[in-house]
C-alpha cells in the first residue's frame, strides 16, 4: 500500500487546488465557444517485440492517432488565465513560500543545469499535469493530488534525482539484473520503455530501422543523486558517457562477445525539470552476428571484475583506447578485419615496447607470452601467434596487401576470423593482467 502523502503548505495546495478548478472552467467554456485544439499527431505500432528481445519493423502496420495540444491550448488563453483571481492568489502564496520562491528565482538551482522554472511556466504547467486526456478539463481530486505531491516532492527535496540508461546492444544475461554499486545496474529492459524509445528517440527509431532484426534485452542504468546548489557552485557528479564506456570496457575485458551502447538517454526524475534529453554517443552501429552471454555463473565473477578494474579503466591510454575501437570497426564493417589487426598491433606496442622502435613484433610476442602462458609449450603457442600477427600487419602497412594475402605470404593457414579472433583474445587478457 503506498504511503499517502503529508502535505507541507496546505495553503498553497488549497490555492492550486481552486486555480485547477476555475481554469478548467475557463478552458472549457473556450472550448464550448469555438477555441479549436491543435493536435499533436503520435505514432504508434510498427513495432513488434519478441520474446528475447527481438525488435521487428513493419511500416505498413504502423498507426498514428492524434491528441490535442493542451500545452498550447493553455498557452493561448494564458493570457485570460493570468487575469483570474485564483491564479494571483496562487502567484501570491508561492512568492511568500521561502522555499519554493529560492527556486523559482534561480537562488538555488539543479546541479544537472537545465531549464529554470518561473512562476508563469509552473503554473502552466500544473494546469497542464492535471489534466486527463480521457477527461480533458474534468477536475478530479486523485489526478491533482497526485500532481500536487510531484510539486512539493521537486522543491521540498534537498536533492536532485538524474537517471542515465543506454542500451546494451549484442548484450544478453541469465540474470534479471546486475547490480555494480549504488548507482550502477545492469537490468533487463522493459516493454514499455522500448516503446517510449520507439515513440521518443530518432536516434532509437534509425538504429531499429537500420538492422533488418536488432535484439534488446538490457540497458546500464546511472542514476545520481545530488544536492541543490547556488549559482557558480561546482558540484561533481559523475558522467554518464565515462561511467557507460567503464562498464562496457569491463565486459569487452571479462569475455570475448560483441558488446555496445549506441545513444545515451538522460532525464530529471521530475516532470516539472527540464523533461528528457535523448543523446546520440558515437555513430549508430549496424550489429554483428556475434554476441556476448554472461551467464549466471559469470555474474558475480563479473561484478568482482568491475570493482577491481572500475577505477584504473583510463579511456585516454592507446591500449585500452585501441582495444575498444576495434568493436567500432567490427559494427561498421564486419568481415574487413585490416583496420582490426593494424588496432590491436598499436595497442600490443602501448603495451610491451616503450619507446623501444627496434623488433616490436619480437618484443610483443616474448612479453606476451611471458605475461600469460603457463609453460613452455603455452608460451610457444602464444609467441608464435602474436609474432605472426605483427608480421600480418607489416604486409598490410607496408605492402598494400589485404590481410588474406598477407597470410598466405607469411604461411598463416588460419581461417582469417579465427585468427582475428585470436588476437584479440591474446590482447584483451593482456590488458586485463596488466590492469
Amino acid at each position: 500500500m503506498t504511503e499517502k502523502h503529508e502535505v507541507k503548505n496546505q495553503e498553497l495546495h488549497d490555492r492550486l487546488r481552486d486555480l485547477i478548478v476555475k481554469a478548467f472552467t475557463l478552458l472549457a467554456e473556450k472550448r464550448k465557444r469555438g477555441s479549436e485544439f491543435e493536435f499533436i499527431t503520435i505514432v504508434e505500432g510498427g513495432l513488434v517485440i519478441g520474446g528475447k528481445g527481438e525488435l521487428n519493423v513493419f511500416p505498413e502496420g504502423r498507426e498514428c492517432r492524434r491528441r490535442p495540444d493542451f500545452a498550447l491550448f493553455i498557452f493561448q488563453h494564458r493570457d485570460e488565465l493570468e487575469q483570474l483571481p485564483e491564479w494571483k492568489a496562487a502567484v501570491e502564496c508561492l512568492s511568500r513560500d521561502s522555499v519554493i520562491h529560492r527556486q523559482l528565482t534561480g537562488q538555488l538551482v539543479s546541479p544537472f543545469g537545465g531549464f529554470r522554472l518561473d512562476i508563469l511556466n509552473l503554473l502552466g504547467g500544473i494546469v497542464n499535469m492535471s489534466i486527463d486526456e480521457e477527461k480533458p478539463f474534468r477536475f478530479t481530486s486523485e489526478v491533482f493530488d497526485a500532481v500536487y505531491e510531484e510539486v512539493e516532492r521537486h522543491f521540498y527535496g534537498d536533492s536532485v534525482v538524474r537517471k542515465s540508461i543506454c542500451p546494451l546492444l549484442g548484450f544478453g544475461c541469465e540474470v534479471e539484473e546486475i547490480c555494480l554499486d549504488k548507482e550502477v545496474k545492469i537490468r533487463r529492459i522493459s516493454s514499455d520503455e522500448i516503446l517510449d524509445l520507439w515513440n521518443h528517440s530518432v536516434w532509437f527509431r534509425a538504429l531499429v530501422e537500420g538492422n533488418e532484426m536488432a535484439t534488446l534485452q538490457y540497458l546500464i542504468e546511472l542514476s545520481v543523486e545530488a544536492r541543490k546548489t547556488v549559482p557558480g557552485e561546482k558540484v561533481e557528479v559523475p558522467s554518464a558517457t565515462t561511467v557507460f564506456d567503464k562498464v562496457v570496457s569491463a565486459l569487452r575485458l571479462f569475455k570475448e562477445g560483441w558488446v555496445a551502447y549506441p545513444f545515451i538517454v538522460e532525464r530529471q526524475v521530475s516532470r516539472l525539470a527540464a523533461g528528457t534529453y535523448y543523446g546520440r554517443s558515437g555513430s549508430l552501429p549496424s550489429i554483428p552476428m556475434r554476441s556476448y552471454l554472461l551467464e549466471k555463473e559469470e555474474v558475480e565473477n563479473f561484478k568482482t571484475f568491475y570493482t577491481k578494474i572500475e577505477g584504473k579503466l583510463d579511456h585516454s591510454r592507446i591500449a585500452l583506447a585501441r582495444f575498444n575501437q576495434t568493436y567500432r570497426r567490427e559494427q561498421l564493417a564486419p568481415q574487413i578485419y585490416e583496420d582490426r589487426i593494424i588496432d590491436y598491433c598499436i595497442a600490443s606496442e602501448s603495451l610491451f615496447c616503450g619507446e623501444d622502435t627496434r623488433q616490436k613484433g619480437e618484443i610483443i610476442s616474448v612479453g606476451a607470452s611471458m605475461l600469460l602462458g603457463k609453460d613452455n609449450r603455452d608460451r610457444k603457442e602464444i609467441g608464435d601467434c602474436l609474432r605472426k600477427a605483427y608480421q600480418v600487419r607489416n604486409g598490410i602497412v607496408h605492402a598494400s596487401l589485404s590481410v588474406r594475402d598477407s597470410m598466405r605470404e607469411r604461411k598463416v593457414n588460419d581461417d582469417v576470423g579465427t585468427f582475428v579472433q585470436e588476437i584479440e583474445n591474446y590482447l584483451r587478457l593482456c590488458i586485463r593482467r596488466l590492469i
